[in-house]
């Protein structure tokens, strides 16, 4: 009779596992925090939206880039205000524990659920280590656990510095994480201090999510400075996206200053303007854009300097857009701060507008991931495809108890 019962017992616990599978976390979890996820979606992205096949490229996703229910904090399918819960793979999960996922890093930067789903605001990236230009590619995203949850550890091989590799030499989303720090995303930890000219640019609403509003007098970020910026030698893309209608001269991007050489991506005469200059007393080289973007729209710019080539090239909004290229001097090699909105060194280079998503890499970014690139930030609901939330069968992950008799 008692062993009777004691396998009544274990069958009916056995049961209760299978019925309450999807809000009971396994022991042999595959996500990296060993939680359970009760509801998943794939997302897919576009591939007329990717103008060639693209290596470890960091996909961005936005508010409109998930289903209302993983949004709306009035529902139990919303994931937790913040995101904490949220995780992504390159392949499909098929149960609560994450069989059959293969887990991938990523960084969130906001996640703000609303009771009006389209009021809810989203800014994550996530590295995809083939985006196709001849095929859809889907990733998934997984969340809702028992529990509150966190994010990996920035450092850890899920979290936010492994999204971004080592041609990535400084990611600025040009949030505050202190009212007078912007951080770095990669793993060079370039922070931004701001005010460093006088006073701090001001938080302002951004192309996605918050950006940084110089008031073109007195106001700048500086990071530090790192041998991984110089262009001498070498090779250096920066990334912005800006919004301004100032007719004025002034830096957005730069390193340096007149007495030691510098590379600078900046405004002038409504144009764009990226030169460099190794020797004060020299001709620089550089190179304006055709067009004028002092329109009050947000504009993606982006600069390549390759000094083994001698070469500048200009890109908005995703192409090409650039005069003539002019001087014939070496390129800067210096181990001043990176500036974001002034020139160290120098006056009247402030810059009047807002600064949103800065990038600087070591590596020749080619057209096709440039306009790739704006693509996916300028139209994020186009570039990425949200299918519906799937949650997982009751019992999708059976809760095996084993009970020893002595």
């Amino acid at each position: 009779m008692k062993r009777h019962l004691i396998f009544t017992l274990a069958f009916l616990l056995i049961l209760i596992g299978w019925l309450f599978g999807p809000q009971i976390d396994s022991a042999f979890a595959a996500w990296e925090d060993a939680a359970g996820r009760a509801y998943w979606c794939e997302i897919v992205i576009q591939y007329g939206q990717v103008d060639a096949t693209l290596s470890d490229y960091p996909v961005l996703l936005t508010e409109v880039n998930f289903p209302d229910g993983m949004k709306d904090s009035d529902l139990a399918t919303a994931c937790q205000n913040g995101g904490g819960d949220i995780r992504f793979s390159s392949t499909e999960p098929t149960a609560v524990d994450g069989t059959g996922a293969t887990q991938i890093a990523l960084e969130v930067v906001s996640f703000v659920t609303n009771a009006t789903p389209a009021s809810a605001t989203a800014e994550i990236h996530v590295p995809v280590a083939s985006l196709s230009s001849v095929g859809a590619t889907t990733i998934y995203a997984a969340w809702g656990t028992s529990g509150s949850s966190t994010q990996p550890a920035i450092d850890s091989t899920f979290g936010a510095e492994n999204v971004w590799n080592s041609a990535y030499k400084m990611v600025h989303h040009m949030e505050d994480a202190t009212t007078s720090i912007t951080l770095d995303s990669t793993d060079n930890d370039n922070d931004g201090t701001k005010g460093v000219a006088a006073q701090p640019p001001v938080t302002s609403s951004g192309k996605f999510g918050d950006a940084q509003d110089f008031d073109g007098n007195n106001d700048g970020i500086n990071t530090p400075g790192e041998s991984d910026f110089d262009a001498s030698s070498r090779i250096i893309s920066t990334s912005v996206w800006i919004k301004t209608t100032d007719e004025g001269t002034a830096d957005i991007v730069s390193k340096g200053g007149y007495t030691g050489g510098y590379n600078a991506l900046a405004i002038k005469s409504d144009k764009i303007l990226v030169n460099t200059r190794e020797d004060p007393a020299a001709d620089a080289f550089y190179r304006y854009s055709s067009d004028t973007i002092n329109d009050g729209d947000w504009h993606n710019i982006v600069s390549v300097i390759n000094c083994a080539t001698k070469d500048i090239d200009i890109y908005i909004d995703g192409a090409l857009n650039q005069a003539i290229l002019i001087g014939s001097d070496s390129c800067a090699d210096n181990d001043a701060v990176v500036t974001m909105g002034w020139r160290n060194q120098s006056t009247g280079l402030q810059f009047d507008g807002i600064l949103d998503e800065v990038k600087i890499s070591n590596i020749e970014r080619t057209s096709t991931w440039i306009s790739t690139e704006h693509n996916n930030q300028d139209a994020p609901a186009t570039f990425a495809i949200e299918g519906a939330i799937q949650e997982f069968a009751v019992g999708s992950t059976p809760q095996v108890i084993i009970i020893n008799f002595y």
